[in-house]
């Protein structure tokens, strides 16, 4: 909790408060805060509907050729290549935060994928991945009888 610090002569001094609490941060997490690292594949957005999921995920500059999707039970997995772009050869990379090389991304569902339902489009770098739900595992509506 960020708080005004009294001190000798009645002054707030906000960056002491600001080191406290990054502080007080790191004690809760049992780890210094640092800035967010890239993961090894691309972001996913997963979207809930009735009849399943759908995955997107940004991955600029692959070649489909070079990417798998496999479906088993309730994971899905995503691996793929995305190529290093070719520079003249007088050039200087002056800063690259684009990753290249391969990359796998699983992700476990809370119910079983239908794979023979399963469809991928990949357009304008952005993969979309329908995962229906196997029918076994869709909610059913039961009947309740009286006597």
């Amino acid at each position: 909790m960020v708080c005004r610090t009294s001190v000798p002569n009645g002054l707030w001094h906000p960056f002491r408060d600001l080191v406290r609490l990054q502080n007080d941060l790191g004690r809760l997490f049992n780890d210094p805060i640092r800035t967010q690292q890239p993961s090894d594949g691309p972001a996913f957005n997963v979207w809930k509907g009735e009849q399943g999921s759908v995955l997107t995920a940004e991955i600029p500059g692959l070649d489909v050729s070079q990417l798998d999707i496999s479906v088993v039970g309730d994971t899905v997995t995503i691996q793929g290549q995305k190529a290093a772009e070719e520079y003249a050869a007088d050039a200087r990379v002056q800063r690259r935060e684009r990753a290249v090389g391969k990359f796998t991304r699983t992700l476990k569902l809370p119910y079983r994928i239908d794979a023979s339902r399963t469809e991928a489009t990949y357009q304008k770098g952005l993969l979309t991945v329908t995962l229906p739900t196997l029918e076994d595992d869709k909610r059913k509506q039961i009947t309740v009888k009286s006597a």
